[in-house]
């Protein structure tokens, strides 16, 4: 969310040549690309992150609108959040296929166990 809400005051700024961007905008960008429909819990995100960008001084708020800072800018800039969000994302996936590799493993030694009880009983 981060890294979106950041990406969308970078454009405004630089194309649009406008300094604020309404709250709403946010919202409906963040409904256009896919996020779940328009109720308290997608509201209740979209401000916790805006309050912790304006808490790390990335972006600045006036009553409904906000705008990015000169570290905003640079942070952006150094793509940090978008390396977060990559390493996330691996580590997501790399847990996913943890779990996979480890259900295979498991069937496997209970197929070694059942193999190796029945060459025991029945090849003698």
């Amino acid at each position: 969310m981060y890294s979106m809400i950041l990406e969308l005051l970078v454009y405004v700024k630089g194309d649009l040549k406008e300094e604020w961007v309404n709250i709403d905008d946010i919202e409906r960008m963040f409904l256009k690309q896919g996020f779940p429909r328009k109720g308290k819990k997608l509201e209740a995100k979209i401000n916790a992150a805006l309050a912790q960008l304006i808490w790390m001084g990335y972006i600045t708020c006036d009553k409904h609108s906000v705008r990015l800072t000169d570290d905003g800018v640079k942070v952006y800039k150094e793509q940090r959040f978008h390396a977060i969000a990559a390493d996330l994302y691996n580590a997501e996936n790399t847990k996913r296929l943890s779990i996979i590799a480890l259900v295979i493993a498991s069937i496997l030694s209970m197929l070694a166990i059942a193999t190796t009880i029945f060459v025991a009983f029945y090849c003698k």
